[in-house]
């Protein structure tokens, strides 16, 4: 089994989750391999206006990204959420990749309030779109990952899903 898990992270904390979830597979998965890859927009914006442009589901230009997933059977998105969306810089990754059809999808967020849903449809949505199969989402708040409250748990709860 060959997963990537692509993740966006402006302080290290989505890296971290992506870390955790990736040591996981391989610690449950025999033979697995996993992939790091982070999607850095090519001009680092404002809070404010990243929300703004999330919550519009607009895109940027983004540098060194892997995006032909067709050599993984599983992809994994590790995002923030800006307001109640995907950060744009994910939204251009979505839109970029090619080689989902037929490949599992899973996607876990990581908000400032909330549960994550909208963002968490709006990124099923479109790696359902490009012909992924969505078998797991999940989000949490980030103050909750700070404090360590449930998050291992959490990712491994998430990580059995993906692996089923």
């Amino acid at each position: 089994m060959k997963a990537i898990i692509v993740y966006y992270s402006g302080n290290n904390q989505t890296k971290d989750v992506a870390k955790l979830i990736g040591g996981l597979m391989l610690k449950n998965r025999n033979r697995a391999q996993v992939k790091y890859e982070t999607i850095q927009p090519l001009k680092e914006e404002g809070t404010i206006k990243k929300i703004i442009m999330a919550t519009f589901k607009r895109e940027v230009p983004i540098l060194n990204a892997d995006l032909d997933v067709s050599g993984y059977d599983i992809i994994i998105i590790v995002s923030p959420v800006f307001g109640v969306q995907a950060p744009p810089a994910v939204n251009s990754y979505l839109v970029d990749i090619n080689g989902v059809k037929g490949k599992k999808t899973a996607a876990f967020v990581i908000t400032s309030f909330g549960s994550g849903n909208a963002a968490l449809k709006s990124i099923s949505s479109v790696l359902t779109k490009r012909g992924g199969k969505f078998v797991s989402g999940t989000g949490m708040l980030s103050k909750d990952i700070s404090e360590g409250l449930g998050l291992k748990n959490k990712v491994r709860d998430f990580v059995k899903k993906i692996l089923k």
